[in-house]
């Protein structure tokens, strides 16, 4: 990330059939807008197994008044045992890193994680 170097923003979702069933961030990923309601449908886009990280776009993940100011990479495992895909998401400010959006309120469904 631009600016403090350790400054990290990370989170993890669990998807089954385009369905968040679990997810969980870091204290710095808030500041994003990354959060999820019970339920909540995400697009199959970049879902497929990806070890090495791929840029995806910030709206699938982050809500829509923070989106235009991150820049997200993630990484996807299928888990064929679970029949569900673990998605790591990292996040890069675009622009003005040291400005941040309110943080999220929604709690996440798992302890957060470092």
């Amino acid at each position: 990330m631009m600016g403090d170097p350790f400054r990290r923003f990370f989170g993890m979702a669990i998807i089954q059939e385009n369905t968040v069933v679990r997810w969980a961030m870091n204290d710095n990923m808030r500041w994003t807008g990354f959060g999820f309601r019970r339920g909540h449908q995400i697009s199959n886009v970049g879902l497929t197994h990806n070890l090495d990280g791929e840029r995806i776009e910030s709206d699938v993940w982050l809500n829509p008044k923070n989106a235009p100011h991150w820049e997200l990479t993630q990484s996807a495992v299928y888990m064929p045992y679970y029949d569900q895909t673990l998605v790591l998401i990292s996040a890069e400010r675009r622009n003005n890193p040291e400005e941040y959006e309110e943080p999220d309120p929604t709690p996440p469904s798992m302890p957060s994680f470092r």
